[in-house]
């Protein structure tokens, strides 16, 4: 039985036969191919002076030219698809890790105004009373002042509180960024394209 210019077979044995070749992207003479250069043209290689190319099978399976739905476009003679692959940080779902702090010194100082006022103390410690000059009556010290006016009051310095401290955040990385397999279970077979037969019509 006669098949078209051009068509791709899988076959179980191991040879081409006489009229046909593997899918091997090989180079073929134009001159000795002028019905297969007429329907393959360059799609799959050659310079189109010369020479033509074959379809390279080796490794790959043939899926039909189109957009199927909800997929991306073939085109006619595209190759694409790789059997290893790897993963960037934009493909991870959302994570966190384990983030370690680092101490280390450091040190700071802050100067603090004291208020007290320059008028005599006129009670005992409670609640926003300030210091004050200190009075005594009836043996009873008093040495703070309530609600003392602003114009009264002033800053005492020799306060200073002393700081110190610092350090690192580190969140480490993980993972050795190793290439992982796609490809599909598959199982080896020969792909022959015919280079003599009928020359398919378009009507």
């Amino acid at each position: 039985m006669e098949t078209y210019i051009g068509s791709i077979h899988t076959v179980g044995f191991n040879f081409a036969p006489k009229g046909s070749s593997f899918c091997q992207g090989q180079l073929l003479p134009i001159n000795n191919n002028e019905a297969v250069f007429a329907l393959l043209g360059t799609t799959f290689g050659g310079d189109g002076r010369t020479t033509l190319g074959l379809p390279d099978l080796q490794g790959r399976s043939p899926v039909g030219v189109g957009q199927g739905k909800g997929l991306s476009t073939i085109m006619w003679g595209q190759s694409y698809g790789s059997e290893l692959t790897t993963l960037s940080l934009d493909n991870l779902p959302k994570h966190s890790h384990v983030a370690a702090f680092n101490p280390s010194g450091g040190g700071g100082s802050v100067e603090v105004s004291v208020m007290a006022s320059k008028k005599a103390g006129d009670t005992s410690a409670k609640d926003n009373a300030v210091l004050a000059n200190a009075t005594e009556g009836m043996g009873l010290q008093t040495a703070y002042a309530a609600n003392p006016a602003d114009a009264d009051l002033v800053s005492l310095g020799g306060v200073r509180v002393q700081g110190s401290g610092g350090g690192t955040v580190a969140v480490g990385n993980t993972g050795s960024n190793q290439a992982f397999g796609i490809r599909n279970p598959y199982l080896g077979l020969y792909h022959i394209i015919s280079l003599v037969g009928v020359f398919p019509s378009r009507n």
